[in-house]
């Protein structure tokens, strides 16, 4: 009798033990499961975030180019463009920042023509 209270002690001891086991285990694999959707999904959280922004932005922009007279928009227009053609016949290779120069931000401080046509309040 003795005997077998010890072995269904044993095997319930073994029982539990297999059972915390397995909710150790569940555990881990929900938490690497969660990570790697995170990880899987940030890239494409981090474009809607960035879309979002973007899409404000250019949404502010258009309301504030729309409140100008159609006057001042076709100015700024014809300006820019006898602006790139005035660049293109200096022979300056490329308009705005140099991308490969090693440089983190573009010197724009002697180009005074370059600051009035990237500001609206030139209009």
């Amino acid at each position: 009798m003795r005997l077998a209270v010890d072995d269904r002690r044993a095997r319930d001891n073994r029982t539990r033990l297999l059972i915390r086991r397995s909710r150790i285990y569940t555990a881990a694999a929900l938490v690497c499961l969660a990570l790697g959707l995170i990880l899987i999904g940030m890239p494409r959280i981090q474009q809607l975030i960035g879309d979002r922004a973007t899409d404000a932005q250019a949404r502010s922009v258009s309301q504030a180019a729309s409140l100008f007279p159609e006057g001042s928009r076709q100015s700024a227009i014809r300006s820019a463009v006898e602006y790139n053609q005035r660049l293109y016949e200096s022979g300056q290779p490329q308009i705005g920042e140099p991308v490969f120069d090693g440089k983190t931000k573009g010197d724009f401080e002697g180009d005074d023509e370059y600051r009035r046509q990237l500001s609206v309040n030139g209009l």
